[in-house]
């Protein structure tokens, strides 16, 4: 995260940083964030963000990523929201992910039509592409 605010900033790009209280400290915090917004716990963190946020992309990462790609995700299959939702496949990080997405569409626990709530691209000019693109 920390290397993609720095290009953002360096774009002239507005970066916001929301951090729950037990992180926010100087080791895991950019200094030069646009805004900071700290809140008291990571359930908070993710409801601040989403209001926050336009659309959502993922970039690999652990658990809190996979934990944060499928809540929004899921919140825009029940109509939660209307954001775009999209996922930064860094070579090939999330293969494994899209196969498995493609595998609940087959066994019907996906339906075929929200197969594309997850925007997928592998390079970032081509999601923000994927992310502009209307709703199908």
């Amino acid at each position: 995260m920390g290397a993609l605010a720095e290009a953002a900033l360096r774009g002239g790009v507005e970066v916001v940083g929301v951090v729950p209280e037990s992180l926010n400290t100087p080791e895991l915090v950019h200094g030069s964030l646009t805004e900071l917004v700290v809140t008291p716990d990571l359930r908070t963190r993710k409801a601040v963000m989403a209001e926050l946020s336009d659309a959502f992309a993922a970039l690999p990462g652990g658990y809190g990523t996979l934990d944060e790609l499928c809540e929004t995700t899921a919140s825009a299959q029940l109509g939660v929201h209307d954001k775009r939702v999209g996922l930064l496949n860094v070579a090939g990080y999330f293969d494994a992910l899209v196969r498995q997405i493609e595998r609940a569409v087959t066994d019907g626990f996906i339906a075929p039509r929200q197969r594309d709530l997850i925007r997928v691209a592998h390079e970032p000019d081509e999601l923000i592409e994927r992310l502009l693109e209307p709703t199908s």
